[in-house]
């Protein structure tokens, strides 16, 4: 056998073992973001126990964060409610917690949680709008609570999703007038939504730090949350993600979808977001169309704005609603 042939099976079986390994930490990518229950999911970063700053500003709004949230579960575990259940378009069963005004009322609201968050979380927006007169949905995304599922989409699996649950509301309220509110991968469900047509039944959206895109965000963490060395890996992630859970990461576009959006949307943002950085909500903002408005709220980071200025925030969400969706 030549040396140029040994060098050349040589090179052969390199390059066969690098693509082994690229496709293992590619999948090990896969399984850390989009499969729950994973042991690269338990691994990762941005676990949901939360533990007290030193910073004694972020001492502040850590206490005042856990006040409203003990709050809002009080509120939840006592205020009557019932769990309901709908099948999302591949099959997969999806449950929400339901809380109905006594006295007959058309305005709804459908609260989306974030990508790793659940009612718990989320359960401080809904207490808002049932004190506010509205029937309140708090949505277990899939992969979640008692939801199925085996991945996160990101927002694009769970659009349609969420399409089921309007169509639920309209099913027992046919005259509903339906905001959707969500924070971070919540936010993005609902934009991606948005550009699906929805029944004239939604009458209005709030996204509260939402991502551009599932792409751009996953690019995002890699080069400020673990190494820019792993971005090309995306790419094969990206092929796996496909293979596995049925999307594409770089389809999976906020910004694509609102350039088709006609419901009145308000974008909220905190100013300090080192997780979905603050610069997203203008790349939405400018992509969107119809009617739209933005608000950032300073010094906030990701998921904080309603704790960092609560008077603020509420004032703009109830003053963009009350605009939009006094007629309906």
């Amino acid at each position: 056998m030549s040396t140029a042939t040994i060098a050349l099976a040589a090179a052969g079986i390199l390059l066969f073992i690098f693509i082994l390994v690229l496709i293992g930490i590619a999948n090990a990518m896969v399984n850390a973001f989009l499969i729950p229950g994973s042991r690269a999911w338990n691994k990762v970063g941005w676990q949901e126990t939360e533990k007290e700053p030193d910073d004694p500003q972020e001492k502040i709004l850590f206490q005042r964060k856990q006040t409203v949230r003990n709050t809002a579960k009080d509120w939840m575990e006592h205020t009557e409610h019932e769990d309901v259940w709908t099948a999302a378009s591949d099959g997969v069963k999806l449950h929400a917690l339901l809380f109905r005004k006594k006295s007959p009322s058309n305005r709804w609201v459908v609260v989306v949680h974030g990508y790793r968050g659940g009612v718990y979380e989320t359960c401080t927006y809904g207490m808002k709008y049932f004190n506010r007169g509205y029937n309140v949905l708090l949505l277990e995304n899939r992969t979640k609570g008692q939801s199925g599922g085996k991945c996160v989409g990101m927002g694009w699996l769970e659009k349609n999703d969420l399409r089921k649950w309007i169509d639920y509301i309209i099913e027992k309220n046919e005259n509903a007038s339906i905001v959707l509110h969500g924070e971070s991968m919540g936010g993005a469900t609902i934009m991606m939504a948005l550009g699906d047509n929805p029944p004239s039944q939604v009458a209005a959206a709030v996204s509260d730090c939402g991502y551009t895109g599932v792409w751009q965000q996953f690019s995002y963490v890699i080069k400020n949350h673990m190494h820019k060395s792993l971005l090309p890996v995306l790419h094969v992630a990206n092929l796996l993600c496909k293979i596995r859970c049925g999307y594409s990461l770089k389809k999976a576009s906020s910004v694509n979808q609102l350039r088709k959006n006609t419901v009145p949307l308000l974008l909220l943002h905190g100013g300090n977001d080192d997780f979905v950085p603050t610069k997203m909500i203008m790349e939405n903002y400018v992509a969107a169309a119809g009617p739209k408005d933005w608000f950032i709220i300073p010094n906030a980071g990701h998921c904080q704005s309603q704790y960092a200025n609560p008077d603020a925030y509420w004032s703009k969400v109830w003053e963009f609603l009350d605009r939009h969706t006094a007629s309906k």
